[in-house]
This record gives structure tokens, sequence and C-alpha cells, in this order.
């Protein structure tokens, strides 16, 4: 029969194991994740849709980001963040404008007028073509302390769009490395970041980018729940309908989740 000593020492031995395994759940409840919003074109002809937004709605979306106490980043502080080596305030959320759309200066217009953060993912191929961000635009964003510029690829993989699953390896490789090596001896900086064309990645090819020099990639996803101890090599994104009012877009931060609105 145990002493009145032992039985109580043994109670506070199981006292403390679970104290201490409630202060786990307790912390893996409470683990920080960072949502990536995904936008294209901020286009006023165009139909509002998943590469469309009006520039009223997004200037509706980044007010509501800015009234409801978000802190917008950049993709490299979330790397920061996601390697461990940064903390970030609990309501982050990293901005994310893919293809270089010469519209996209209308978007950077909104975030200087609120001091918001974003990333800029440029097509090095595109330079030339009207409908785009000259060299000249790219320089001008680079220079913004609130923004970054990404790679985006040369082309867009656009002569494998029928059929990613065609293009040659080397080709792809080609294509990462040239917009890096561009965009860099354009803005004077160096470019870690990519943004895979149409989301498409297979087996390696997020080695490759890695082995390329990039630091990170974003991804085209459902979900959108990037914390410490996840990968920057893969991170989680979701696209933002331009048929998305405010009030669906803080459902999407709060979900983590895709919203296909209507």
């Amino acid at each position: 029969m145990l002493s009145f000593i032992e039985s109580y020492n043994q109670m506070k031995i199981i006292i403390s194991l679970l104290l201490s395994l409630s202060s786990v759940a307790a912390h893996a409840q409470t683990k920080q994740t960072v949502p990536v919003l995904m936008y294209h074109e901020v286009h006023e002809t165009k139909a509002p849709g998943n590469e469309v937004v009006r520039e009223a709605r997004f200037r509706e979306h980044m007010q509501f980001l800015k009234d409801n106490g978000y802190t917008t980043i950049t993709v490299s502080k979330l790397v920061n963040f996601m390697n461990g080596n940064l903390e970030l305030p609990v309501k982050s959320v990293a901005i994310t404008l893919d293809d270089g759309w010469r519209s996209n200066l209308t978007a950077a217009k909104i975030l200087e007028e609120l001091n918001l953060n974003a990333t800029f993912y440029i097509l090095s191929g595109a330079f030339f073509d009207p409908q785009y961000l000259s060299e000249n635009d790219v320089i001008y964003l680079s220079k913004n302390k609130n923004f970054e510029i990404g790679a985006h690829s040369h082309t867009h993989f656009m002569s494998w769009a029928s059929d990613l699953s065609k293009m040659d390896t080397k080709i792809m490789d080609n294509e990462l490395s040239m917009s890096k090596s561009i965009l860099e001896n354009t803005i004077k900086k160096p470019v870690k970041s990519f943004s895979w064309p149409f989301g498409y990645t297979r087996p390696g090819s997020i080695e490759s980018a890695s082995r390329l020099g990039f630091t990170s990639t974003v991804l085209v996803n459902q979900t959108t729940d990037n914390s410490a101890g996840m990968t920057p090599l893969e991170i989680r994104r979701i696209s933002v309908s331009g048929l998305c009012n405010a009030t669906q877009l803080g459902e999407m931060l709060d979900s983590g989740r895709l919203n296909l609105c209507k």
C-alpha cells in the first residue's frame, strides 16, 4: 500500500503531465497561419471573375484589410516567418499579383495610398507588349519599399498551355532561370520568389526552382494556411475572384479556404 507521501508525489506527476498536455494542445490550437491572396488584372471593361477585379472592388478589398487590422507583408517576410526567423503580427496576410499586367499600376496606386505591402510576379518576356508592365514600370515598382518583385517565367509556358506535361524539363528550367536573370538585371536586386504559371508543378520542379536560386515558390490552392516549419518552396495561395465582396473576402481570411463567389 502506497504511503501518503508516495501517493502525493504520484498525484503531482500526473497533474504536471496533464498541464503539459494541455499546454501542447493549446499551442496547437493557436498555431499561427498566414493566408496568401492572389490577384491578376485590375480592369474596368473585362467581366469580373477569377482573374479580373474592377478597380473599385480591389480598393474595397484593400480598405477592408486596412480597416480590420490586417498587416500586409511581402512574400520574403513570409519566407522568414516560415523558416522560423521572424515573428509576425497575428493578423498578417500576403498580397500577390500575377502576370505583370499594366493594370497592376492601378493596383499599386491603391496599395500606395493605403500604405500596404504586396509582391508582383512578372513575366520577363512581356516588356514590349503594351498590355503588360514595361521595364521602366517594373523598375518603378521595385523602388517602392512596400513592394517586391518576383518571377513568373519568361513566356507563361504559353506554347505548352494545351498540355503542360509535354514541356521539356530543360525548357521549364530555362523559363525559370531566364525570368530570374532578366528581372534581376532590370531592377538590380535579387529575385528570390517564383510563381508557377497556371499553378503548374510536377515531380522535381520544386527542387529545380531551389537549385536555380529561388528560396520560395507560390502555388494555387484550395486552402492557404502557411505556418512556421512549412517549406516556403510550396507556399499555399488562394485566388480572389473579382466577384467577391469584402464580407466574402473576410470569410476566406477567417477560414483560410477558397470561396467561389457568385
